[in-house]
């Protein structure tokens, strides 16, 4: 049975514990740690991210619950000693700073905010008095630009073809 978002992180954590031990059999040879670290990186920011930020919008309020956090940030704390190799007394946040990831906690509200910015853009935001809809105003108070007129042109297809293609022949 899998776990829904916010409640555990068992699925990714599986995953990237896998994928590092897969990844660091052979690391005896000279330069291969640092690409193995490379690549963990990769696939931590462009596999594993997305997997924890889907739907961020609907499930971001989950965050600010203290069980939901430390899972998080257990996960990132994980993912931050595999990719650096230190040795696990080293600080999550001075990790995060080496690698230039921010906390998963705030990653996912920005996640959030920018969906929701999407969807607002797009004329499909609908405001409910449910609490993940609360990140609209979170994105006014902290992105101010966030809530000004957008000069945004809506795409038109035009189907009818009113012109000729001429490919002219070798000879010509």
């Amino acid at each position: 049975m899998q776990k829904a978002h916010g409640y555990g992180c068992t699925s990714e954590l599986q995953l990237l514990s896998d994928v590092v031990n897969i990844a660091r059999l052979d690391v005896d040879i000279v330069g291969v740690e640092e690409l193995c670290d490379q690549w963990l990186y990769w696939l931590y920011t462009a596999v594993i991210h997305p997997m924890l930020c889907y739907a961020a919008v609907v499930w971001w309020t989950r965050t600010q619950l203290n069980t939901v956090r430390k899972q998080l940030e257990h996960l990132q704390r994980l993912a931050c000693l595999y990719i650096t190799g230190a040795k696990r007394t080293a600080p999550t946040a001075a990790l995060e700073l080496i690698i230039g990831i921010p906390p998963l906690a705030v990653y996912i509200k920005k996640e959030a905010m920018a969906s929701c910015f999407r969807l607002i853009i797009n004329a499909q935001w609908v405001q409910t008095t449910s609490s993940h809809t609360k990140i609209k105003n979170l994105s006014a108070t902290y992105v101010p630009l966030s809530q000004q007129i957008i000069d945004r042109i809506q795409p038109e297809y035009v189907f009818d073809k009113h012109f000729t293609v001429c490919i002219p022949n070798r000879q010509d």
